[in-house]
């Protein structure tokens, strides 16, 4: 099965996580490197979405990747979009 992710984002993306991590911390360890403080009431927070390179057929786009942040995996490999995709991850 595909591992799907937790995405936190405003204009820029704050949290790219594999779904059930601590968002929280991951959140308070951005704003500790970045010296900011997250609006989390301004947040869009999303998961069940795929990372993938390129879109498929009737995937909805729920984020695009590096202009306003780049979307890694646990493993470091960054990809363009997070997706949800009809059915579920495949």
């Amino acid at each position: 099965m595909t591992k799907t992710y937790t995405i936190a984002y405003d204009e820029i993306l704050f949290a790219c996580m594999p779904d059930g991590g601590d968002l929280e911390a991951e959140l308070a360890r951005f704003e500790d490197e970045a010296r900011v403080e997250i609006d989390r009431d301004r947040l869009t927070i999303e998961g069940g979405l795929l990372l993938v390179d390129e879109p498929e057929e009737g995937d909805e786009v729920r984020y695009s990747g590096f202009a306003m942040g780049v979307l890694t995996d646990e493993s470091g490999e960054s990809f363009f979009y997070a997706v949800r995709r009809p059915g579920g991850a495949s």
